[in-house]
């Protein structure tokens, strides 16, 4: 064989194996953890929403968001045994006098079979709004699986707080981040509903900021069409968003997922309906 074949022969192949290499990010496009998100519209009487609708959600998906989850104080009492929760507050909460309470849980799911062996979650809780208020829509909250979802083992969540300011106004709520170890930053979200979605592009703004360039993905009630997202953020900023095609509340489909970075994903409405929104699943 000729020297200059020598010398050629490593320089094409190094050049073949980047030319067809995959991008980093459908080689390795993250943990295939499974979703759901769902407005509960409150906890139900004594806590019957998360006992039915969040139990079944929390048996099939790893992680679930929920929007308007309840009282604090119901929560408590109702649905998790107080012994199991440790108890923390949003740190420099704004408005500064806004002393916001949130809970982190172990529930035990409740079934209706006794020869089935138990199945446990990890419950992230948090008030959004005056612990006085006691409302059931001033709640965000998490259900995970942590028996395959990887979480850091404290400071796994936090209640972003909106900024309220005479010139710059984020809307009624903040965002409930929960980090992994091995997949995106995640974040419950429940836009303005008046006027309807007013706050989506500061959500988003804010998963933003805080996730940094790692990849994140946000799930909620946005309370506006998919439709009219899109255009806010312009051809080129856009972020992923999956949505299920069919209406979630009423007439109206308000409940879906964005990310930055993490694709594949499908989305699929949970027909059961127990509350005045449909569930939404996502899957690859």
């Amino acid at each position: 064989m000729h020297r200059w074949h020598l010398r050629v022969l490593p320089l094409l192949g190094a050049f073949l194996l980047t030319a067809f290499a995959q991008p980093a990010s459908e080689a390795a496009p993250g943990p295939d953890y499974t979703y759901a998100t769902w407005n509960t519209q409150g906890g139900g009487v004594k806590g019957k929403k998360w006992r039915e609708g969040v139990a079944t959600l929390a048996s099939n998906y790893d992680i679930v968001a929920l929007q308007e989850a309840g009282s604090y104080s119901s929560f408590k009492v109702n649905v998790v045994d107080e012994n199991r929760c440790t108890t923390s507050t949003v740190p420099e909460p704004d408005p500064p006098h806004m002393p916001l309470e949130m809970l982190e849980c172990t529930w035990e799911l409740p079934t209706t079979d006794p020869k089935a062996p138990p199945k446990t979650r990890k419950v992230f809780f948090a008030e959004t709004g005056y612990i006085s208020d006691h409302s059931n829509t001033r709640s965000l909250a998490f259900v995970v699986n942590t028996g395959d979802v990887k979480i850091p083992a404290g400071g796994a969540f936090q209640y972003l707080t909106p900024r309220h300011e005479s010139n710059y106004d984020e809307g009624d709520r903040g965002l409930l981040r929960l980090k992994t170890e091995d997949g995106p930053i995640i974040y419950a979200a429940h836009a303005d509903a008046k006027p309807l979605g007013r706050n989506v592009m500061s959500l988003v703004q804010k998963a933003r900021g805080d996730a940094g360039g790692n990849p994140w993905l946000m799930m909620g009630d946005f309370n506006i069409q998919p439709p009219f997202v899109r255009p806010m953020f312009g051809k080129d900023t856009q972020p992923q968003l999956v949505a299920s095609g069919k209406s979630t509340h009423k007439k109206e489909e308000y409940d879906y997922m964005m990310s930055n970075d993490v694709p594949g994903y499908a989305a699929k409405r949970y027909d059961k309906v127990l509350s005045d929104h449909y569930a939404v699943a996502f899957e690859r």
